[in-house]
């Protein structure tokens, strides 16, 4: 059986659809190659989280990842065994260690993030400049907006 036709969708739900496939389709590129083949979505976002954040918890991690724990502690994990991660001690809380980047961490993610952005600008190129700039626009606004309602 067909489902219901619900009439047309508000023009904000169209616009977080579009951004949900648009999310999908940079994470399928990036899984595809975009970087190599070398390094997951998910390890390259401890890594960003890292160099933009500075020496965190785990549990940081986690909560600005919007994952769980267990899952960063895994990434964490693999990413000190192949010497991209460091453990520090830290001064607030005996148990939880600080993850930082290791200086290979640092110099690969510094490589990464600048061939994610020649791929990003270089697909970029096929709309006019006025677009990405109104597109980057609503995408800062409907993020504040979303961020005041869920209290972040």
């Amino acid at each position: 059986m067909p489902s219901p036709r619900l009439g047309p969708a508000p023009r904000y739900t169209r616009a977080g659809a579009a951004l949900f496939q648009l999310a999908r389709e940079l994470e399928r590129l990036d899984l595809n190659g975009l970087l190599g083949g070398e390094v997951s979505a998910a390890r390259l976002d401890v890594l960003r989280a890292l160099s933009r954040g500075g020496p965190q918890t785990v549990s940081q991690i986690a909560r600005g990842r919007e994952a769980t724990r267990q899952a960063v502690q895994r990434l964490v994990d693999a990413l000190v065994a192949e010497g991209w991660l460091e453990l520090a001690v830290n001064p607030r809380h005996r148990r939880a260690k600080l993850v930082k980047l290791a200086r290979r961490g640092e110099r690969e993610y510094q490589r990464l993030a600048a061939e994610e952005a020649r791929a990003l600008n270089a697909a970029a190129e096929a709309v006019a400049p006025d677009q990405v700039q109104a597109a980057t626009e609503l995408l800062r606004q409907l993020r504040r907006v979303l961020a005041s309602r869920s209290g972040g």
